[in-house]
């Protein structure tokens, strides 16, 4: 049970990591129209939009969870 648990946490969090990375995904294309340098500066834009959705994607994990800690135990939610 506990393992299903971690394991749904985990999918939710790569769910969550992905979805954000299609919404900035253009983001990272757009510097690609700069000739010569454009496709180097929309590499680094997608890996550092990349990291910034990772972190990004931990605190709605974390959020989900405190929620769901508040909702189903109430009591030790409060105190967390």
């Amino acid at each position: 049970n506990a393992s299903l648990t971690w394991t749904l946490r985990f999918v939710g969090f790569l769910v969550a990591w992905f979805g954000l990375m299609l919404v900035t995904g253009p983001a990272s294309v757009a510097p690609d129209i700069i000739p010569c340098v454009g496709p180097m500066i929309g590499d680094l834009v997608g890996c550092v939009l990349g990291l910034a959705m990772f972190g990004v994607a931990m605190c709605y994990a974390c959020v989900i969870a405190a929620v769901a800690w508040l909702r189903f135990r109430p009591v030790l939610g409060v105190g967390l």
